[in-house]
C-alpha cells in the first residue's frame, strides 16, 4: 500500500514538477515572517521599556524639584541633586545634617518612598564631617 502512495506522489510531482519547490517556498516564506514578527515584537518591547525607563528618570528629577520646594517651605535650605546614568542617586546635602536628621527621615518613611521611586542610593552630607548613605537596592 506503502508503494501505491509513493509511486501515486512520483507522478503527481511529475505532472507538476514546481509543486515541490512551491510547498518548499512557501515554508521558508512562512519561517521568515515567523523570524520577522519575532524581531518586530522585541523591537517593541525595547522601546517600551525604553519610554518606560525615560518616564522614571523624568518622575524622580520632578521629585527632586518638588522636595527642593517642600523643604524650602519648611524653612530648610537643603540642596537636593538628582545624579547618575538613569537618575538613580539622590543627594541631599544640610549644614545640619545629624544623626537625628537620619532618625526622623526613616521614621517618616521616606526611606521607603525613595525605594519606590526608583533611586537606588541616597546620600545625606552635611558638606563638612557627616556622610551617611541609604543603599535602597
Amino acid at each position: 500500500m506503502r508503494a501505491y502512495y509513493t509511486g501515486a506522489l512520483k507522478q503527481l510531482v511529475a505532472q507538476r514538477p514546481g509543486m515541490a519547490k512551491t510547498y518548499e517556498a512557501r515554508k521558508a516564506a512562512a519561517k521568515r515572517e515567523e523570524i520577522a514578527a519575532a524581531k518586530r515584537e522585541r523591537v517593541r518591547a525595547a522601546e517600551q521599556a525604553q519610554a518606560e525607563r525615560v518616564a522614571k528618570i523624568s518622575a524622580r528629577r520632578a521629585y527632586a524639584e518638588h522636595a527642593r520646594d517642600v523643604f524650602l517651605d519648611g524653612g530648610m535650605d537643603i540642596k537636593v541633586k538628582v545624579t547618575g546614568k538613569y537618575a538613580d542617586v539622590l543627594n541631599l546635602s544640610y549644614p545640619l545634617f545629624s544623626d537625628v536628621w537620619t532618625h526622623k527621615m526613616e521614621k517618616e518613611g521616606l526611606r521607603e518612598q525613595w525605594r519606590e521611586l526608583g533611586f537606588r542610593r541616597v546620600n545625606l552630607t552635611d558638606n563638612y564631617d557627616f556622610n551617611v548613605y541609604y543603599d535602597l537596592k
